[in-house]
């Protein structure tokens, strides 16, 4: 499957934003260089959120 091709086309007509073209780069779907050509923006890798079993020590 066309990866790249697919994830741009739904970028450019509105389906997709930033945050959801970076969800392919986390899985590894497209590379960091073409989230850049799709959305024109560096990509920045999300921070973990730190949810209920962080702060109760289990993380």
């Amino acid at each position: 499957m066309d990866w790249y091709g697919t994830v741009k086309r739904l970028y450019d007509a509105g389906r997709y934003h930033p945050e959801d073209v970076a969800k392919f780069v986390i899985a590894g779907k497209i590379n960091e260089q073409q989230y850049e050509t799709i959305t024109g923006e560096i990509f920045e890798a999300p921070q973990p959120k730190r949810g209920l079993f962080y702060r109760i020590g289990l993380r």
